[in-house]
């Protein structure tokens, strides 16, 4: 929660606002996220005007998750930009009283001059966060039959027997002709 008290609702007033906050819970997705109780930055600015309160700046910090390819923890900094219109309450019940139900839905409403802004943030870490984080950009991943890490050995393959001499492959191994036999 931000105080926005001292912008005292007159339009072009500003302040900045910079603090470094834990993060109460996960913010991210199951893939990569920023973990409980980490560190994010916050460079923010207030701004008055007409409608209530522009809080803009940008949060930074740490994200951990898996590469999507080999399965390694990847640690990725997150900076993100954060905007976000904190309407005064007289503003948002005028907007409901005339009907504008869409408004109402989308708009942060100030209460008591406090901004709550977790949910501004997480919506801009969260949407900062890559879709499938690697751990390199060229990561080879793993082997799709053994499960080995192709960047420990970039020669590693299996042998593959075409399918069609499959059965002939299957009948030469399950012969049992004997040395005397092939020597006779």
């Amino acid at each position: 929660m931000l105080d926005t008290h001292e912008l005292s609702r007159r339009p072009g007033t500003m302040r900045t606002h910079s603090a470094t906050v834990q993060v109460p819970s996960a913010v991210g997705t199951p893939v990569v996220a920023v973990p409980e109780g980490a560190d994010l930055e916050l460079d923010l600015r207030l701004e008055a005007v007409m409608e209530g309160v522009l809080i803009s700046g940008a949060v930074r910090g740490e994200a951990v998750g898996e590469c999507v390819r080999c399965l390694d923890e990847v640690r990725i900094d997150v900076d993100a930009p954060v905007q976000e219109l904190f309407a005064y309450p007289e503003r948002a019940e005028a907007g409901a009283a005339a009907g504008d139900d869409e408004v109402e839905d989308e708009e942060s409403v100030l209460e008591n001059d406090l901004a709550d802004i977790e949910p501004a943030l997480r919506d801009s870490v969260v949407t900062a966060l890559p879709f499938q984080p690697l751990c390199r950009p060229d990561c080879p991943g793993l082997c799709s039959e053994c499960g080995a890490r192709l960047a420990d050995d970039p020669g590693h393959h299996h042998d593959q027997v075409d399918p069609r001499w499959s059965a002939l492959q299957s009948m030469l191994e399950s012969t049992s002709v004997s040395d005397e036999t092939k020597e006779s």
